[in-house]
């Protein structure tokens, strides 16, 4: 009953190919890569020690790749771009991430507020707790 070609139109057939010619793979990789080597930084430096070579180069690392992130993403085309620059002017763009980050902000909060009483009210471990969550 429902045609096939709903939803086609004449000139919107691609090859396979022209999807991956416009993907954003460097700036995908350093991004990737990046944010890979600041969690690992981060959650190392509570152990291994905030002044720890290791730990001090994977940040630094990290940060100088992040900036080189941003940067490659004005050299392409804003078409091709994964981030396009023109995305930071928008108009009320800070007011739209503020508000996406309300819930999160929200969770975390939640989640240390039981995480305290799991505790203290109904002296749960802090194993228990972290299975709770």
């Amino acid at each position: 009953m429902i045609p096939s070609q709903i939803g086609e139109t004449a000139g919107s057939r691609k090859h396979k190919g022209a999807k991956w010619k416009s993907l954003d793979l460097v700036g995908i990789g350093i991004l990737t890569v990046s944010f890979i080597l600041l969690i690992f930084a981060v959650t190392s430096g509570s152990t291994d020690g905030w002044k720890s070579p290791v730990v001090l180069i994977l940040l630094i690392i990290s940060i100088i790749m992040i900036a080189g992130f941003f940067y490659w993403e004005t050299l392409l085309p804003a078409d091709r771009a994964a981030i396009p620059p023109r995305t930071w002017f928008y108009n009320n763009f800070s007011v739209l991430f503020a508000t996406a980050l309300l819930p999160s902000f929200w969770w975390s909060g939640v989640m240390f507020i039981f995480s305290i009483m799991w505790q203290t009210v109904f002296h749960w471990s802090v194993m228990s707790t972290a299975v709770h969550m």
